[in-house]
């Protein structure tokens, strides 16, 4: 669900958030991941713009090992956007799988320039 959404911004259908305007944006993100079993080696998470791969040195990451069964990762990004573009957060897993819990996860965005 969305808590503020007055400019239509966040599309709940793909979660993703469409920049109305040309500018600068500041999005932050909270994932919580729970394995199903054996953990990966490495989760990873980033903001994608129109759906490219995240930049690897924007991404942060985490070894679920140290925490086993369930891990959080968080994110802050600004971005330079234009009119259009649509920010996703993505997440990878390595070797193993698991799922992002959906009642303990953000994402949320807003124009600052």
């Amino acid at each position: 669900f969305t808590r503020h959404n007055d400019q239509n911004s966040f599309d709940p259908a793909d979660y993703s958030f469409e920049a109305p305007a040309d500018g600068y944006y500041l999005f932050g993100a909270k994932a919580r991941f729970k394995s199903s079993g054996t953990d990966p080696t490495l989760i990873r998470m980033g903001f994608s713009v129109n759906f490219a791969v995240p930049n690897p040195d924007h991404m942060v990451e985490l070894d679920p090992t140290d925490v086993p069964g369930l891990n959080t990762l968080s994110l802050t990004g600004l971005l330079k956007l234009s009119a259009g573009d649509k920010v996703y957060v993505l997440t990878y897993f390595t070797d193993e799988a698991g799922y992002i819990v959906d009642n303990d996860n953000y994402f949320w965005g807003c124009k600052i320039a």
